[in-house]
């Protein structure tokens, strides 16, 4: 009920951003939940109402990403799969290599769209290995600006460190509290349950507050029962604080997981295989048995930047 409260407000104020923050951060059990409760109280489909309000017709391939997101069928295992990994980055460069902007753009959507973000960090620090550059500025030159691009990189931000994806909305809110309360409230009590305490830490030890804890922060915006009623919700409050100080983990220790999904199990899950897809994405390319060497001297070989304003495509030499 609560996620399925600002997916609605996303609806009625044709906030893309909101939308997509609140679906990134789901697990695939609460968008189901949300689908099913939104259809339950509303009679219309959540996907429907989505292309219809926010997204138009216009943006094709952003319907399709957030159809994908909303199926709720991410993997969410926690190790990468690292010949999973090596095929993906191999074909990229070939993708990218053949220098067809539509077929860049699919690519990225799908691939994003379909793997668990513990893959996706995995290959995003391969990539920048073997580069020399991010994941997240051939996104930013492949789709341009839109709907798709929006998504995308929201989904690179979530994967690569979440704690930076919240503490970094946190931050910025915080600069306007009053015009940006929604984003507090939404962060504090939809992770309260989840990881706010290792976001909490990491916001601190990384001085997003400017020498500032989270607590403080809130404390300096906020006043009377609302700022107390926060806190306490939040788990922010001093007793809280202090009950579940031994319970928050180490900066390491949870520096190290923070690709993990919220609901990580022990149970070691096996990594989807990269299928062939419908006419809206790229076939996969065939996998090919490579050692660690071909796979880098291959990669490494050219790293190929789409420019979103040309039909061009540039190579440039990272050996």
């Amino acid at each position: 009920e609560f996620h399925c409260f600002w997916i609605k407000q996303a609806i009625k104020r044709n906030d893309m951003q909101l939308l997509v923050e609140v679906l990134c951060s789901l697990t695939n059990y609460e968008i189901s939940a949300m689908s099913e409760y939104y259809y339950q109280t509303q009679k219309a489909y959540l996907v429907a109402d989505i292309q219809k309000h926010i997204v138009g017709s216009h943006s094709k391939r952003a319907q399709w990403i957030l159809s994908k997101m909303l199926e709720a069928q991410r993997p969410e295992y926690v190790d990468a799969d690292k010949q999973l990994a090596k095929l993906h980055l191999t074909e990229l460069a070939q993708v990218l290599k053949r220098k067809q902007q539509k077929e860049c753009k699919q690519f990225l959507a799908k691939w994003l769209v379909e793997n668990a973000y513990s893959q996706i960090a995995y290959e995003m620090e391969k990539f920048s290995a073997s580069s020399g550059k991010t994941l997240t500025s051939v996104v930013q030159r492949t789709m341009g600006k839109g709907h798709a691009a929006l998504i995308l990189l929201n989904i690179l931000g979530m994967a690569h460190n979440r704690y930076a994806y919240f503490c970094g909305k946190l931050r910025d809110a915080m600069k306007d509290f009053h015009a940006s309360q929604d984003v507090v409230i939404r962060i504090l009590i939809g992770r309260s349950e989840k990881d706010l305490a290792a976001i909490v830490e990491y916001f601190g030890a990384n001085n997003y507050g400017e020498g500032t804890t989270l607590r403080q922060c809130v404390k300096t915006a906020v006043s009377g029962s609302f700022r107390t009623s926060l806190l306490r919700i939040a788990g922010l409050n001093k007793k809280a604080q202090f009950r579940d100080q031994a319970a928050v983990p180490n900066m390491n220790d949870f520096l190290s997981t923070q690709t993990c999904s919220d609901s990580e199990s022990d149970a070691e899950l096996q990594a989807p295989k990269w299928q062939s897809v419908s006419k809206s994405a790229p076939a996969a390319a065939t996998p090919q048995t490579m050692n660690t060497g071909d796979f880098d001297d291959a990669y490494a070989d050219a790293y190929v930047a789409v420019d979103c304003d040309e039909k061009a495509v540039d190579v440039v030499d990272v050996s």
